[in-house]
């Protein structure tokens, strides 16, 4: 009983937790990162530090969609949703936590040369390595969350052969939307429609007592 609210939790409370916080989460502003969070003041920085837990969530979420399947595609799945967690948390930290303290200390202190600030903004925003826009780190996170889910829809659906097609395939469908839409963008509104389709497709696990929810 306690395994089940657990994995009710992680598959489905933190994404729709997610839809919630993403649903605010702002995008568009790569030409001036200053000009474009600072009206956020402090926010920028702790909705990252959130979200830096929650899609640690997500990534044992996926892992939970394949834990008894330890085939080729089982094995597949948990390694890039491994691999998501830390290349996620890496680009978050950078484009989202220190992005968002370096704000909030340009704000407080009034004697910082502000279009030097604003340089050093732009830099690590839009770092190729670790940055928020187009970045190794953002862009391996992506398609790492892609291949996690595609290879975990084909995982459940050769495990599942016993279930009939019209229960097997709406949380598959719904998995494969989740995955295509996050790889696209967590913000808004990407975030909030890849977190609400991966919550559905795990209530219907849970209610047809298949895949994860075997």
């Amino acid at each position: 009983m306690l395994w089940t609210w657990f994995r009710r939790l992680v598959m489905i409370g933190i994404p729709l937790i997610l839809v919630w916080l993403e649903w605010d989460h702002p995008s568009g502003f790569s030409k001036n990162v200053y000009e474009g969070l600072s009206p956020l003041d402090d926010w920028w920085m702790w909705l990252h530090i959130f979200q830096s837990f929650l899609f640690g969530g997500m990534a044992v979420a996926a892992v939970l969609l394949t834990l008894n399947i330890n085939d080729f595609w089982g094995i597949a799945s948990k390694l890039a949703a491994w691999l998501f967690a830390v290349c996620y948390l890496v680009f978050d930290s950078t484009a989202g936590i220190s992005v968002g303290l370096m704000i909030v200390t340009i704000q407080q202190d009034p004697s910082m040369d502000l279009p030097t600030m604003q340089k050093m903004l732009q830099a690590a925003y839009l770092n190729p390595i670790v940055g928020g826009s187009g970045s190794f780190f953002s862009m391996t996170g992506s398609w790492a969350w892609l291949v996690a889910v595609a290879t975990a829809i084909v995982a459940i659906f050769l495990h599942s052969k016993e279930i009939p097609l019209w229960k097997r395939l709406p949380p598959l469908v719904l998995l494969a939307v989740s995955g295509y839409v996050l790889y696209v963008g967590h913000y808004s509104p990407y975030g909030p429609i890849a977190f609400s389709c991966f919550a559905a497709a795990s209530i219907w696990f849970e209610m047809f007592r298949f895949g994860p929810a075997q």
